[in-house]
C-alpha cells in the first residue's frame, strides 16, 4: 500500500491493478468501478486508472469495465456489491472507505484495489499497512494532519478551526481525532461540528462562521 500525491497515487493505483490483471493477460477482461458517490476525487480516479489500463492495451476489445455508483447511499453500495459478486469479475477497483468497506466484506474470492482510503486497517479493510492479508490492496490518502495545519496557517492566522464531521462515519471521525490529539501542539483549538444530514450544513454554517474564521471538512 502506497501513501502520495494525487499524480502518483493514479501511477500506485494503474500499477496495482496492471499487476493482478498479468495473468492470463490475453484473455478478456471484466473490471468493475465501485463510486462511492460523483465526487471529483472518484471521477478522476476512475478516469485516471482506465485511461492508464487503455495505453497499457486494456481497451474496449479486450476489456469490458463496469462503473458502478453508489450516490452515496451504503445501503445501494451493498446491492452493487452484491451485484459484482456474481459477474464472474477479474478485478474490482473500489473508490472510496465506504466503497471498500463493503466490497471487501461482500467478496472474498475477487481481487480488489482501493483508492481514495484514509486508513484502511482503522476501518478493517486490512490488516496492516505492509500486508492486507487478504484479497486487497490499494493506495491511501494519510496525509499527515500537522501538514495540513501548518499549511493553513501559512494562509492566514489560525486560533480556531471548526472541523465538520459524520459520526459513525471512520474516515471522518479518524481525521478529526487526529486533529485533536495535535491541536495543542499546532495551537489550534479544534471545534467539532457534528453533522447528521447534508442539510445540517447550511443551518450550522451560519453559526459556525460566527465563532471561527476557517472551516474544514473530514471525508467520508
Amino acid at each position: 500500500m502506497m501513501k502520495n500525491s494525487h499524480k502518483s497515487c493514479l501511477t500506485a493505483l494503474f500499477f496495482l491493478a496492471a499487476t493482478v490483471l498479468s495473468s492470463n493477460a490475453w484473455a478478456e477482461k471484466r473490471i468493475g468501478f465501485l463510486m462511492f458517490s460523483d465526487e471529483t476525487r472518484y471521477v478522476d480516479a476512475t478516469k485516471g486508472i482506465t485511461d492508464k489500463l487503455s495505453e497499457a492495451g486494456y481497451t474496449e476489445s479486450n476489456t469490458h469495465y463496469i462503473i458502478a455508483k453508489a450516490g452515496a447511499n451504503k445501503a445501494k453500495a451493498v446491492e452493487l456489491a452484491q451485484k459484482f459478486a456474481s459477474e464472474k469479475l477479474d478485478l474490482i477497483i473500489a473508490l472510496g472507505t465506504s466503497s471498500a468497506v463493503i466490497v471487501s466484506k461482500e467478496i472474498k474470492d475477487v481481487p480488489i484495489v482501493f483508492s481514495v482510503v484514509y486508513n484502511p486497517v482503522e476501518v478493517g479493510i486490512a490488516k496492516s499497512l505492509k500486508s492486507s492479508g487478504n484479497n486487497t490492496t490499494g493506495t491511501i490518502t494519510d496525509v499527515p494532519m500537522m501538514k495540513i495545519l501548518d499549511s493553513l496557517k501559512l494562509l492566514r492566522p489560525v486560533k480556531r478551526l471548526a472541523v465538520l464531521y459524520t459520526a459513525g462515519e471512520k474516515n471522518s471521525e479518524s481525521v478529526l481525532r487526529d486533529l485533536q490529539i495535535i491541536q495543542t501542539k499546532a495551537g489550534i483549538k479544534i471545534i467539532p461540528v457534528l453533522i447528521v444530514a447534508d442539510e445540517d450544513i447550511d443551518q450550522l454554517l451560519p453559526e459556525v462562521l460566527h465563532t471561527v474564521a476557517v472551516v474544514g471538512v473530514c471525508p467520508v
